[in-house]
């Protein structure tokens, strides 16, 4: 496992030095918040749709995304499915929301309409009306 753990830090900080974001987050650390987040069976839960995550499908998302000035640091990492993390990341903060309906639409819609487990759908907002315009005589 801790090779795996060791190629997901490879990866998580060459893709934060493309961003341009400094700080890398180590192995060990990436074991602690694996540690930290596994239930009471043993395994780990994607922090976006909350499906049990599998060694093969395991990526660490940053809660506060790099690109909303996030940090790299391990503090601010989560497990989540890969898929899960790319949909998320492909997204700036405003349209996140909209991103993880539209992915659960496309789950659901493979999986017989079902919602994935713990998984919830953001209330939509109505787009707000302008004020009507007052005409004085």
């Amino acid at each position: 496992m801790m090779d795996i753990v060791r190629r997901r830090a490879l990866r998580l900080n060459s893709g934060a030095r493309r961003r341009g974001v400094r700080g890398t987050v180590r192995a060990v650390e990436l074991a602690h918040i694996l540690q930290r987040s596994i239930d009471a069976q043993g395994r780990w839960h994607c922090a976006l749709c909350h499906d049990v995550v599998t060694l093969d499908d395991l990526s660490f998302d940053h809660v506060v995304a790099l690109a909303d000035g996030g940090e790299h640091a391990a503090e601010n990492l989560v497990p989540a499915h890969r898929k899960c993390n790319e949909i998320k990341g492909s997204e700036k903060a405003q349209s996140r929301t909209e991103a993880m309906d539209r992915w659960m639409d496309e789950w659901a819609s493979s999986h017989s309409g079902a919602t994935p487990k713990g998984a919830t759908r953001h209330p939509t907002r109505p787009t707000p009306q302008p004020a009507p315009e007052r005409r004085y005589a």
